[in-house]
């Protein structure tokens, strides 16, 4: 039952990015204040939400992956990719 549950949040938030990000048959009488919204809204519903969930993920695989990368020397390229690079999507603010 619980497996049924995320595949139906997993299929329901694709089905909701698609909708967001597709561009009406009447893109040219749109105003721009009217996409920045689209534009705003996605962002704060869709994209960063996803970045949090993929830098906590990212956080848990970088402490799994510790002791092989710490050996290896590749320990900070690894946290930039999981860890700081979905964060700095999930937080940080910039402008168009």
């Amino acid at each position: 039952m619980k497996h049924r549950a995320i595949k139906s949040i997993v299929l329901t938030l694709a089905c909701v990015s698609m909708l967001a990000t597709s561009t009406p048959v009447m893109a040219g009488d749109r105003s721009s204040h009217e996409a920045d919204v689209v534009y705003t809204v996605t962002d704060v519903v869709i994209v960063r939400p996803v970045a949090f969930l993929a830098a906590v993920a990212g956080a848990g695989l970088y402490f799994v992956t510790l002791p092989v990368t710490a050996i290896t020397g590749d320990s900070k390229e690894v946290g930039e990719t999981l860890v700081l690079r979905p964060g700095r999507v999930a937080f940080s603010r910039r402008n168009k």
